[in-house]
């Protein structure tokens, strides 16, 4: 099973039958932008709205039959992290995060996502972090911290993956960029991957990682970009 990047950030894996394509989208209401979740049998039918009066929903994922999507909210940045049967019913918000949310991934007992970095004035500040909730309900739990840019996540197994663009700071370092790894549980982030001037989509399967990028790396020694 290969576990992709796909622009909209849709994860799905062990659909139930029929199978069914779940979005995220924003919806004109009279002049006005409304955003919802949406959900359509993949072998065609009609669409149906899954939650709506949202504003700027984001990445969102899908498993086992239960969706989960990143919405803002308030006006400083804040988002939510919310669930809903793809079959309909009620949306019950899992968390709450004062960042935007980067990248979510879900597998059987609980939602992952990647907080993006907090905002300063020119720049961010190198201060991602990967998080996680409980599907059922819980308190979220702090995986990791400091990351660099996080940008897409994934889970495989027992296993999270992720990307990151490195070092966003004004004048910060540059050239660390990587691929990590770490258990679903928790523990100390391993890098795959890093030194690299920018990390693209990426992908893994159960033996490698494939990921779009350039083909020059940083030397902390000499400072410069070397093929």
């Amino acid at each position: 099973r290969l576990v992709s990047d796909w622009s909209s950030d849709v994860c799905s894996s062990d659909l139930d039958t029929p199978p069914s394509s779940t979005v995220g989208a924003t919806m004109d209401d009279g002049g006005v932008s409304v955003g919802a979740v949406l959900s359509a049998p993949i072998g065609g039918g009609a669409s149906s709205v899954l939650a709506t009066g949202l504003d700027k929903p984001g990445p969102i994922a899908v498993r086992n039959g239960i969706v989960v999507f990143a919405s803002e909210i308030g006006t400083g940045g804040e988002s939510q992290i919310a669930s809903v049967p793809r079959a309909g019913g009620a949306t019950t918000v899992l968390a709450t995060t004062d960042r935007t949310v980067a990248s979510i991934a879900i597998d059987a007992t609980a939602a992952y996502w990647a907080d993006a970095n907090s905002q300063s004035i020119d720049s961010s500040n190198d201060d991602g972090r990967i998080r996680s909730v409980p599907l059922a309900g819980g308190a979220p739990t702090l995986l990791s911290a400091g990351q660099l840019g996080p940008v897409k996540l994934v889970v495989l197994g027992s296993t999270l993956f992720w990307s990151t663009l490195g070092s966003q700071g004004y004048l910060g370092p540059i050239g660390n960029a990587g691929l990590w790894s770490m258990p679903t549980a928790g523990g100390t982030p391993v890098p795959l991957v890093s030194g690299l001037q920018a990390v693209g989509p990426f992908a893994i399967d159960a033996n490698h990682a494939a990921w779009v990028g350039t083909l020059d790396s940083f030397d902390a020694v000499s400072g410069l970009f070397v093929m």
